[in-house]
């Protein structure tokens, strides 16, 4: 079934919220933390390192045939560094994985209602495992939408088609009932 668009007015339009404070504020403080900890420790490890390096080659007066100085100092610091690299890509791996879990627990469910609105399907809703503003939203929209389609049923209900409609009347009645039909049409 092809769902007309309503064309957003100055008046409404939607606001697009790039951040959700409630799951990125912890990932940014998780990872924060976790960088922090990997820095610290990666310097710690480090300075162990070079120190021994440093150490064995300090107090030495003559050159030796093993490695020079430089070439270990960049070995272990290239280590280290090799470590804290991917450490950080399985920090952004698990963050991703919990980021991408929290958006599919709001957009599931809002694909579900959006696709019973794309069948017409109008019917109470089940309260969704996670409260969202999106969700609410969306719910509060399918239930006036409810509220609407019921008054329409209601109105239209209410007419008779064995009236008799050459009494000033009833023709008056008519057409306040189908004014009232109007406004509860969506405007297009």
């Amino acid at each position: 079934m092809n769902i007309r668009t309503i064309p957003q007015s100055a008046v409404v339009r939607r606001k697009i919220h790039y951040v959700d404070h409630t799951v990125q504020k912890w990932l940014i403080v998780a990872l924060l933390a976790l960088e922090v900890t990997l820095v610290g420790a990666a310097l710690w490890i480090l300075y162990g390192h070079l120190s021994g390096i440093i150490d064995q080659n300090l107090y030495r007066i003559h050159q030796h045939e093993g490695p020079s100085i430089f070439s270990q100092l960049l070995g272990e610091t290239l280590a280290v560094l090799a470590w804290l690299v991917a450490a950080n890509v399985v920090a952004l791996a698990i963050a991703d994985r919990v980021w991408a879990h929290y958006l599919n627990s709001i957009l599931s469910p809002f694909a579900a209602m959006m696709g019973r609105v794309e069948e017409l399907n109008l019917g109470e809703d089940q309260p969704p495992r996670r409260s969202h503003e999106t969700l609410e939203l969306a719910l509060a929209w399918r239930k006036s939408e409810r509220q609407r389609c019921q008054s329409l049923r209601d109105e239209i209900a209410g007419l008779d088609p064995q009236q008799d409609f050459s009494d000033p009347r009833t023709r008056e009645e008519l057409r306040a009932s189908l004014e009232r039909l109007r406004q509860l049409l969506p405007p297009g």
